[in-house]
């Protein structure tokens, strides 16, 4: 029951996300093999090398975080 309502949550977050930037899809990936625990990435997607983790990542300072969460934030109350 509990995965159950962590994947519901999980996909309203994913259309929140897409409502927020310009994607075709929201992929969703489980990792979590270095600790004891699983996360769920949600992540933008135009094309597969979207989701390529060995690329580098983005480096963004913490107002362009803050923008990125408010932006999610203001769809995700949407739905």
């Amino acid at each position: 029951a509990v995965l159950a309502e962590f994947e519901a949550f999980a996909k309203k977050v994913a259309n929140a996300i897409k409502a927020a930037f310009p994607c075709k899809k929201v992929a969703q990936e489980a990792l979590g093999l270095e600790v004891p625990l699983a996360y769920i990435h949600l992540i933008p997607m135009l094309s597969e090398a979207d989701v390529d983790f060995r690329k580098e990542h983005l480096k963004l300072s913490d107002e362009e975080f803050k923008e990125i969460a408010d932006k999610i934030y203001a769809e995700f109350k949407k739905l």
